[in-house]
């Protein structure tokens, strides 16, 4: 039995796809088995192969299959080559999105900016919608569902990002070299991002954004569950 549920309490995570078995009664319904629970881990039936949870084949533009555009699927705003991603700047929202799996993660991702465009990182719902953190040529600046914070000041046009989020609790931080980290001075609290309190039937995912004129550069991008 296949079919789609919210998880109590992380209805950010969007409505995820559940597998059940079933058993067929002697009077022709179904029902699933005594003891089956979907919170917890179900036994593979016998002799079969075990399937993973979430497809990492690359398709032929170089994205995995756990990538996509919000509203989009423009092959020519970005190029992939190994761990780089180019993205083409745009003057409207339309982040590369990416489907977190965990209650508790980390991301991290480097950002080179060229004249004219910003690079962020975000927390996306849709485009009223998203909080996180970006660079431009005036500096550092947070975005919190939708506002942006004033500009920290900021030398270079590189800069590593990271955010961490547990239990919907998400901060941010940001490093020149990727080594000694500083906290963002603005968090925000993310549960209220989800279809019941917004509509849409969408989730809260993470994005790559490049705004405005030319492109930028996300570099070595990493996910992790903590």
């Amino acid at each position: 039995m296949v079919y789609h549920a919210y998880e109590k309490n992380y209805y950010t995570l969007g409505r995820q796809t559940l597998l059940e078995p079933i058993e067929w009664t002697e009077d022709g319904w179904f029902r699933v088995p005594s003891g089956v629970s979907p919170d917890k881990p179900i036994r593979k039936p016998k002799g079969s192969a075990a399937v993973p949870g979430r497809p990492k084949s690359e398709t032929s533009d170089g994205l995995g299959l756990q990538w996509s555009f919000f509203k989009e699927h423009d092959k020519d705003r970005y190029a992939v080559t190994g761990e780089i991603i180019e993205l083409q700047a745009s003057e409207r929202v339309s982040p590369l999105v990416y489907m977190p799996e965990d209650h508790h993660y980390e991301v991290q991702v480097e950002v080179t900016i060229q004249e004219g465009s910003q690079g962020r990182l975000l927390l996306f719902y849709n485009t009223t919608y998203f909080s996180g953190m970006g660079i431009s040529a005036d500096g550092l600046y947070g975005i919190l569902r939708g506002w942006h914070t004033p500009c920290i000041p900021y030398s270079g046009s590189t800069v590593h990002l990271r955010l961490c989020s547990a239990d919907h609790e998400v901060i941010y931080y940001y490093s020149h070299d990727g080594g000694e980290w500083t906290k963002f001075p603005h968090s925000f609290e993310a549960s209220g991002f989800h279809h019941n309190a917004l509509g849409g039937f969408l989730a809260l995912r993470i994005g790559l954004d490049a705004l405005g004129q030319g492109k930028a550069t996300f570099r070595n991008f990493q996910y992790r569950s903590l």
